[in-house]
């Protein structure tokens, strides 16, 4: 027989889980997207070309630990992934940045401040379900 009462820890943890997953799932797709970015025009500039390899490296890393590592410290560097991206590119668009000036014209930019974005959210909601979880 299936116990189908669940107990609001169990519920929480589920959730918790859940947004997790979506943290760890927006933060991989920017990895993907920037080595997708890296490879149809940013790989002969330098540094940028660098720097995307760096962010696609770093996400898939942070969104391994975000899965596998129940400390706060992986959702805070989804957090600032996102933020830091989100960051360069509008410091790009604004002023240029590592001899770039962007703009939000392709379907691959406005990709990339979706999911940056997503982990943002993410972050921050499984950081406040966590922490309500969590005992004061």
């Amino acid at each position: 027989m299936i116990n189908e009462t669940a107990t609001p820890d169990t519920t929480t943890r589920s959730r918790a889980a859940g947004w997790r997953f979506f943290t760890a799932a927006a933060v991989l797709a920017s990895a993907v997207l920037h080595v997708y970015l890296y490879t149809e025009w940013a790989k002969n500039l330098t540094p940028l070309g660098q720097a995307f390899l760096a962010q696609a490296a770093v996400g898939v890393v942070l969104a391994v630990l975000v899965l596998t590592w129940r400390s706060p410290l992986p959702l805070v560097g989804a957090l600032l992934y996102g933020l830091g991206s989100i960051g360069a590119f509008s410091l790009s668009a604004a002023t240029g940045f590592l001899g770039v000036t962007a703009q939000l014209v392709g379907w691959e930019e406005y990709a990339t401040k979706v999911v940056e974005l997503l982990a943002v959210v993410g972050a921050v909601v499984a950081l406040l379900v966590e922490r309500k979880r969590s005992p004061r």
